[in-house]
């Protein structure tokens, strides 16, 4: 017993050391989602309100988008410690990266009864790459993913020793995951019905009439966040809001009529059960292909690490062994596990924005890690002559570690300079340089060619929160902003003959904030350039001059 408690806190310490270190700085660049909920979260703080004015809201827009503000006030009392800055943003995210190490090994403790296996899943959760890097950035899915986790582990305590205080916990926990995280909730949708059967609730007519309670729970908090706006996003998302099924769809009716073949041929060919079918089976299966598993993550681009999957490689022959052992020695949780990664994936298959997405993909690990470990174990089990059992060890030991350090250095070494466009690395230094020319100019008009610019803006100046709801929290509204910051919809605002903008009346108390690689006309000067990390231009500074 002392020794697995001993070997969990050391997993646990090598969990907290790949989350924690250098947190602030890496991955390096801040997104502008990062910085709208520390934002938001500081204006929670100073004023009670979010950045427009509403008061202690449950969901609050961003860039047109609806998020919901739970992340916002967990980080309250880590920027009430540590101001407003990155580290204390992301500080949530690895805490709750760091507990779920400790989730996954209790969890699947209880369903195992084996510490070997339970302890090994923890050791790959804390080392999984997918999971060290969302723990390093602000990352909703994995916070309420991991209070999904906590959540599901009460509701099986409930059903095991059938005391109401763990279903009062488990509801709790699971409404507040279904709160937090749009993931979450069209994962527990799919999730909870599978659960009655899996772990037979439908034969204790009292626990199947409470679990039906519990669901009618998390339908009201679905509802509550799509009338506080979340909607907006569950039409961003959805496939069949797309117009890129359609189109073709429509495209190949158009083609039949061409050639004659209307009529029952083309209901039956081009229709949209089919179409659509197609579409959402085929993001289901993306997100069991070996490409988005073991070599290359591609979604969200700005979560993007050069060859690194979401596993890692040395993990697969495991998952077949462990697939393969749990049905021969028929676990009794084998159901659960399977329809666990099943309702997964049909939930995820429904969001086709940026997908296969490895935020959303979080919620499947703990399974995932539960047949590795239980393969690994019992791979080990099965050999029986002791000197091939340490030679066994020792290989899979060294590949584990050659695997886990090249992770590592295309985390700490490559994400830097590996498609820094899509991070707002820039504005930092930008914003680090910009109340050195302040004082000098009337307005600072600034290009929103680069990503939000406004809540860097906001984010990086620790910019007063009051004074920005009073005036009037117009973001980055074309030719409209706050304090001296106007923003405006091109690349290249400094005047020159090439690209005239009637809408600013240029003088020499104007500072322009543009894009890297603009060319400068005769009335442009150049004052300071800020650069991306591989080398390239990010943003000119460019000042207006008269011109004889």
């Amino acid at each position: 017993m002392k020794k697995h408690l001993v070997l969990l806190l050391l997993i646990l310490s090598i969990a907290a050391t790949l989350r924690l270190y250098k947190l602030g700085q890496i991955p390096e660049g801040f997104h502008a989602d990062e910085a709208a909920f520390g934002y938001n979260a500081y204006s929670l703080l100073e004023t009670g309100k979010d950045e427009y004015g509403v008061a202690y809201p449950l969901i609050f827009k961003s860039f047109g988008d609806d998020k919901g503000a739970l992340y916002s006030y967990l980080s309250i009392p880590f920027i009430a410690l540590f101001d407003l800055n990155e580290f204390s943003v992301r500080l949530p995210t690895a805490l709750f990266g760091i507990i779920a190490v400790y989730i996954t090994y209790v969890l699947i403790l209880h369903l195992t009864k084996e510490r070997n296996v339970a302890l090994i899943a923890a050791l790959f959760h804390a080392v999984n790459p997918s999971a060290v890097l969302l723990s390093r950035v602000q990352s909703e899915p994995l916070v309420f993913g991991v209070v999904f986790f906590m959540g599901l582990l009460y509701w099986l305590f409930w059903v095991k020793n059938n005391r109401l205080l763990f279903l009062f916990i488990s509801t709790i926990l699971l409404s507040l995951a279904s709160l937090g995280s749009l993931t979450t909730r069209m994962f527990l949708f799919v999730f909870i019905p599978i659960l009655i059967f899996t772990e037979r609730i439908y034969k204790n007519r009292t626990q199947l009439l409470l679990t039906a309670a519990v669901y009618l729970v998390l339908i009201s908090c679905s509802v509550v966040a799509f009338s506080g706006g979340k909607a907006d996003r569950v039409m961003q998302v959805n496939p069949f809001m797309k117009l890129d099924v359609q189109l073709p769809l429509d495209e190949a009716i158009r083609e039949d009529g061409v050639m004659h073949k209307t009529g029952v041929i083309t209901r039956i060919m081009h229709n949209k059960v089919f179409a659509y079918g197609k579409s959402i089976g085929r993001l289901a299966f993306s997100y069991i292909s070996p490409e988005f598993l073991f070599f290359e993550s591609l979604e969200p681009i700005r979560e993007k690490l050069p060859n690194t999957g979401i596993l890692l490689f040395i993990e697969f022959p495991f998952i077949l062994s462990g697939l393969y052992f749990m049905y021969r020695y028929k676990m009794r949780w084998r159901s659960l596990v399977v329809f666990w990664i099943l309702s997964g994936i049909i939930s995820l298959s429904f969001a086709s924005a940026e997908s296969p997405n490895i935020h959303r993909f979080y919620i499947l690990l703990l399974p995932i890690h539960l047949i590795t470990s239980f393969g690994l174990v019992y791979l080990m089990k099965a050999i029986s002559n002791k000197r091939n059992k340490i030679i066994f060890a020792i290989t899979v030991l060294f590949l584990f570690c050659v695997s886990e350090w090249f992770f590592l250095h295309q985390l700490f070494i490559h994400q830097p300079v590996h498609f820094p466009f899509y991070r707002g690395y820039a504005y930092k230094e930008l914003m680090q340089k910009v109340p050195k020319y302040y004082s000098k100019y009337s307005k600072i008009i600034i290009t929103k060619g680069n990503e939000n610019p406004y809540i860097f803006v906001l984010f990086y100046s620790a910019y007063d929160p009051k004074q920005y709801q009073l005036s009037g929290s117009h973001r980055d509204i074309d030719y409209q902003g706050f304090d001296k910051y106007i923003f405006v919809p091109y690349d290249c605002p400094s005047f020159n003959e090439a690209s005239p903008q009637p809408k600013i009346v240029y003088d020499k108390s104007m500072l322009f904030i543009q894009r890297g690689g603009c060319a400068l006309g005769p009335n442009d000067k150049l004052v300071d350039k800020i650069y991306w990390r591989e080398g390239s231009e990010a943003f000119q500074l460019v000042e207006y001059q008269e011109t004889n």
